[in-house]
């Protein structure tokens, strides 16, 4: 696998797709959260073994970087050779280290993927990676935010999922899409009518849906529950087998590390969890990343003007002008949500040592005293999105008042423009390197622009082979302006026609129009990508489950161009 491209601070903060990796029962080994995802690129999982350096992991598809022997206590030693000690080796990186307790009675060789940090609403998004993604990336692409990923990536990355379990996730995928796609044609067709209409109609298609919504969220279940399931002959994912370390260990009480495996492995590990509760848990975990990244690099924190919505691990940026009312019921909702995440946190923390038997009463026992408050925590969020409606939001994509249809004739103009502009600018610095003695500027004159060489200390034209052949490009750009030309006066006209009105350019020049224009349709175009999750998030009227198919389908569609 190669590696990912450098990326600038302000794209790190999309997409964290962390690995957890072992490979063999060492006495010794070190945990390292590699990203893997949006933005972050795509890194195989960095593994120390012994005293090798670069290793692979045997039986895998992806190539291990950047691995390195370090002494026990110490973060890895990064390949730019700097260490991390206190958990955080870079924005969005997590890392600590564990021990095998000796012999075991299978052979750990797993890579468990903890997906986190999903973007928040119409972030913008970079340019996908051109390289051909791996046949695991391939196949895992599309379980990207269900819950039993980290389980089944263990598998897949091994080859080891078998054709029954196979089946189970093409019925799954089967089952969610039809939902998906029913829904949103009904969304779509409501999308015009009033909003109180399209909610009373939203509902009742709810209603319909219940039966088809319950058997994907439950055979959803059945898929992580199997995939867990110890066997004497078969593969399964073994995550509480895999270490020794606990959060109450000494040195691990209050690593940001610890705290973030902890929950992210109870979340996509523990039975007797309500699905609210596995969401609640992957956005506890998510904060504690936040905050040792905040802590860490303050200059990149954009976290702290986002709300942690519904459904879990959604966000989005509100209003600050907000009815007393809607800021009432919006604050009465972070507490609560506040709460339950705190009652998890803790219960989660405190039975990290316990048996199995012993963590799971705990957490059935929790589910039942948290049923009511989540119930009561949906429905105001549903009083949000009420409150919301009709409502600008910060990160919402300005309305273009393009017609669409006249995008592709802008981007002509634009390109065809920026391109006449470079072709000036190559031949400028071609004129200034071969004569550097020579002033030489690009002036307008009657047919566009041209290059004008100064005449003192100017060699004759057929002393300097540069000069012969400015004519020929002269004639070349005049006629490329020409064009320009012509295309400006046709946009105008088009414009004028759509809109039934001179084009009012209020100080401004045309072209200086027409890039806002562009730049509005390439946000109209981000936009789009996240249909599917405005709606699962904003829309009145849907049911959780409905919430959750549809944000987990938005995510993935948002997220999979982004894993290699």
């Amino acid at each position: 696998m190669d590696q990912p491209p450098n990326l600038n601070p302000s794209e790190r903060h999309l997409m964290n797709i962390s690995i957890l990796s072992r490979t063999t029962c060492w006495p010794q080994q070190f945990l390292r959260l590699v990203p893997l995802g949006l933005v972050l690129g795509v890194a195989a999982p960095a593994v120390v073994a012994g005293n090798t350096s670069g290793a692979t992991t045997s039986g895998s598809n992806m190539t291990t970087s950047g691995a390195t022997q370090t002494s026990p206590g110490a973060g890895p030693i990064l390949p730019d050779g700097s260490v991390f000690a206190n958990g955080m080796t870079s924005p969005g990186v997590l890392s600590s280290s564990f021990r095998y307790p000796g012999p075991m009675k299978r052979t750990p060789r797993q890579t468990f993927f903890f997906p986190s940090n999903f973007p928040a609403l119409w972030t913008p998004l970079p340019e996908p990676p051109k390289d051909e993604p791996s046949p695991t990336a391939m196949q895992l692409r599309p379980y990207l935010a269900e819950p039993f990923f980290p389980a089944l990536a263990a598998l897949v990355r091994e080859n080891k999922l078998s054709e029954r379990r196979q089946q189970m996730l093409e019925r799954y995928q089967e089952l969610k899409q039809q939902v998906v796609k029913d829904l949103s044609a009904e969304m779509a067709a409501l999308e015009s009518a009033p909003a109180k209409i399209r909610q009373a109609r939203l509902e009742a298609f709810a209603q319909g849906q219940a039966t088809s919504v319950a058997e994907a969220e439950a055979l959803a279940e059945e898929i992580r529950s199997d995939l867990l399931q110890v066997r004497l002959f078969g593969d399964y994912a073994d995550w509480e087998h895999s270490r020794i370390w606990t959060i109450g260990d000494p040195d691990r009480k209050n690593s940001p590390e610890a705290q973030f495996q902890v929950l992210q492995a109870a979340a996509a590990f523990s039975p007797g969890l309500l699905p609210e509760q596995r969401g609640l848990l992957k956005e506890a975990a998510q904060e504690v990343a936040e905050r040792a990244q905040a802590a860490a690099h303050p200059e990149q924190d954009r976290t702290s003007t986002l709300f942690y919505f519904s459904p879990s691990n959604s966000r989005v940026r509100l209003p600050a002008d907000l009815p007393a009312t809607l800021q009432a019921t919006i604050d009465e909702y972070r507490n609560l949500k506040d709460e339950l995440k705190g009652e998890l946190r803790s219960t989660v923390f405190a039975h990290d040592r316990s048996s199995q038997s012993t963590r799971n009463d705990a957490y059935t026992k929790l589910g039942e005293a948290q049923a009511p408050r989540l119930a009561r925590l949906a429905g105001l969020a549903e009083a949000i999105r009420v409150g919301l409606a009709g409502r600008a939001l910060p990160d919402q994509p300005l309305i273009s008042p393009i017609p669409e249809n006249l995008a592709p004739q802008i981007t002509d103009y634009l390109k065809a423009k920026v391109q006449a502009q470079r072709a000036f600018v190559a031949k400028l610095a071609e004129v200034r390197a071969a004569l550097p003695q020579v002033e030489a500027e690009i002036v307008p004159y009657e047919r566009g622009y041209r290059i004008q060489v100064g005449a003192a200390n100017a060699p004759a034209a057929g002393d300097a082979p540069v000069l012969q052949t400015l004519p020929e490009f002269h004639d070349n750009q005049a006629r490329r302006y020409e064009e320009l030309v012509a295309m400006k006066k046709a946009l105008v006209r088009s414009l004028k026609a759509a809109t039934g009105q001179p084009l009012k350019t209020t100080g401004r020049t045309v072209d200086e129009l027409l890039q806002q224009f562009s730049s509005a349709q390439r946000q109209r175009e981000n936009s789009d990508k996240y249909w599917l999750y405005r709606q699962a998030v904003l829309e009145p009227g849907l049911s959780d489950g409905q919430r959750r198919l549809l944000f987990s389908s938005a995510v993935e569609s948002i997220v999979a161009p982004y894993v290699w």
